[in-house]
């Protein structure tokens, strides 16, 4: 809304109408299960250290570099979308 204070100032308020965010789902250890591939293994198959591919599979991460998805996709032979899941808030 747009509407005159006085003196010359103009006040704008405005609402903004925010989209509910969704969430991304780290399926790693599932992915891991259904292959029966141990931490172990797969930081031999990846390059990665047994004490990454353990923080990988335990915990959701904030970000993933690229050539360690290649890597872990590689390794376990599937694609990201195996490894990620997306949900709306909606779901």
């Amino acid at each position: 809304m747009i509407g005159w204070v006085g003196k010359g100032v103009l006040a704008v308020t405005a609402t903004l109408q925010t989209k509910p965010m969704g969430m991304i789902r780290w399926k790693l250890k599932v992915v891991m299960a259904d292959r029966d591939m141990s931490a172990k293994r797969l930081a031999e198959l990846t390059g990665l250290s047994y004490g990454a591919i353990i923080k990988l599979r335990n915990e959701t991460p904030v970000q993933v570099n690229v050539s360690t998805l290649t890597a872990l996709c590689n390794a376990l032979d599937c694609t990201p979308d195996e490894l990620m899941e997306y949900s709306s808030d909606e779901n």
